[in-house]
């Protein structure tokens, strides 16, 4: 992970963090709902809450999938439905002034067409709906055989 993006994955769970100590922000500011993630063949989402909660507590499935490399964010879901392409959002952090805040750069971002990830492409997104004993996140395609009796 280059540096550029481990600041904004920094900047995530930074945001986190001040979610939990103080909820509110200017009206402009964008509210992540989810994080889009890709782990080289699916590209999946986790709420903000989850992945947030992944690095506040240092442990568990998706601690260890977020940390093992394998991952990178591939968007940034905010309240108002649409996600905001992650390069496109490092980028404008690193365009914006030193005055403006994360989360209102986001929301800036979010209203440019050219930084939002397609609604094509974000419905194709999947949903973790756990792990496999093996750490391994299962997504919402899973089929889980039905063992109807064992002879």
């Amino acid at each position: 992970m280059n540096n550029r993006k481990l600041l904004v994955a920094s900047v995530l769970s930074l945001s986190a963090t001040a979610v939990v100590v103080a909820p509110t922000f200017t009206e402009a500011a964008a509210t992540i709902d989810s994080v889009a993630l890709n782990d080289g063949s699916t590209t999946f989402t986790v709420t903000f809450t989850e992945y947030s909660d992944a690095y506040l507590d240092g442990s568990g499935d998706l601690y260890n999938l977020l940390t093992g490399g394998s991952v990178s964010v591939e968007s940034i879901g905010v309240a108002s439905g649409v996600h905001v392409d992650y390069n496109s959002y490092v980028d404008a952090l690193f365009d914006a002034s030193d005055d403006e805040a994360p989360l209102d750069v986001l929301e800036q971002a979010s209203q440019d067409d050219s930084n939002v990830v397609a609604d094509s492409d974000v419905e194709a997104y999947q949903t973790i709906q756990g792990f496999d004993e093996d750490g391994n996140p299962l997504f919402d395609d899973v089929v889980v055989p039905e063992v109807i009796s064992i002879d």
